[in-house]
């Protein structure tokens, strides 16, 4: 019997189509995952031009964002991604290049995706498009809204080294923010004045403030001020106080510990609290100010030192609530405060609606009462 050796030509074939789908396998598995490192690829170059438009939140210094980018430096979107690698407008404000070339003499590769195509850009919208393998494109937002990059707000308070506000000093003081212009590329500035509470703002729609890091300064007269640099975040309201090292304005401050209520005749509470003259002049007063006590507060009496004071100058009929003025008459020596001397104030019977004889008496434990006085002092006053 004789035995046979090789294939037969049905075995082979066999064997060639198990070859010819184990390599369409291969060959597909090849491609899918060529196709998925090109996608991988092409975000992280998306991302990285972001990084150069707004910036990398992730870069810090000293405790503040530090990289914003092409839109920290020239307060505006790029033209185009080119932008991003000269100074195509001769912008002074320019700092770039804001994108690494991988290596000398290339000047295109940051703007083409894994595939070889050139990115679309949309300024307006700030965002970076592939068209990829042209069945699935990719598009990346540099910030979900180009306005949140330019829209943003600065705002604080001023007060001085005893944490008050500057009173009838705020006029002569100027609070600057420095910003670029997004046209020319030169530094402009925004002027406002604080309010007598020591408050200012900035922002829309008076103010164009980019993303970015800023100067700003509180200038008094022509030459005191005071100047930080500031990291402002897109759509994040950013916060800056600035602090006197002296007393600003007023010399009038309240005496720690000295303020308290107590019962009154009439079963409402009575304030009562000391003041000190930090100055070496005597500080005359003729008025208060309610400023900001509680809405239903009214308060109807007013003693200085012990003695009476009170002469409404808006008539007899109402108690003094917010904003209210309690004028008094002038006497020789009931107005004033001598220099390093103290003052007591009263105020009593404090009733919960402004017409006298009617409403309930008002517990004033807890409340905060601001009190404004004719020398421009503001003093806070904290019931316990």
């Amino acid at each position: 019997m004789r035995m046979r050796s090789g294939m037969t030509l049905v075995e082979l074939l066999i064997v060639l189509v198990i070859i010819g789908i184990l390599g369409a396998v291969t060959l597909r598995t090849v491609d899918v995952t060529r196709e998925r490192a090109n996608y991988d690829k092409t975000m992280k170059s998306m991302q990285r031009l972001a990084n150069a438009i707004a910036g990398n939140p992730d870069l810090v210094t000293e405790g503040r964002r530090s990289d914003f980018g092409f839109v920290g430096d020239v307060g505006r979107m790029p033209t185009s991604l080119e932008e991003l690698r000269r100074n195509i407008s001769n912008n002074p404000s320019w700092n770039g290049p804001y994108v690494r070339l991988p290596f000398t003499g290339d000047s295109t590769s940051f703007k083409t995706d894994a595939w070889g195509q050139e990115f679309q850009y949309l300024p307006d919208l700030g965002t970076i498009i592939s068209l990829a393998n042209g069945r699935f494109p990719l598009t990346f937002q540099t910030t979900p809204d180009t306005a949140f990059l330019f829209q943003n707000s600065v705002s604080g308070t001023i007060t001085d080294n005893q944490g008050n506000p500057p009173g009838d000093q705020a006029p002569t003081m100027t609070v600057r923010l420095w910003v670029t212009n997004p046209t020319t590329g030169q530094l402009i500035h925004y002027d406002t004045t604080p309010g007598r509470d020591g408050s200012y703002a900035f922002g829309a729609p008076n103010q164009r403030v980019a993303a970015g890091n800023h100067m700003m300064a509180v200038v008094r007269g022509t030459s005191d001020s005071l100047t930080k640099w500031i990291s402002v975040l897109p759509r994040v309201g950013t916060v800056v106080d600035f602090r006197f090292g002296y007393q600003l304005a007023g010399a009038l401050r309240l005496i720690p510990g000295t303020n308290f209520a107590v019962p009154g005749l009439i079963a409402s509470d009575d304030v009562v609290f000391e003041v000190t003259n930090n100055s070496t002049s005597t500080v005359k007063l003729d008025t208060i100010w309610f400023h900001g006590s509680n809405p239903t507060a009214f308060c109807e009496s007013l003693f200085i030192d012990n003695r009476p004071q009170w002469q409404w100058t808006f008539g007899s009929v109402n108690r003094a609530g917010v904003n209210d003025p309690m004028g008094f008459s002038v006497t020789s020596f009931e107005d004033s405060v001598l220099g390093g001397a103290k003052m007591r104030v009263k105020l009593a019977r404090f009733n919960t609606d402004a017409i006298a004889q009617v409403g309930v008496p008002k517990d004033m434990h807890g409340d905060t009462i601001r009190l404004k006085f004719s020398d421009g002092s503001f003093i806070d006053v904290p019931v316990p």
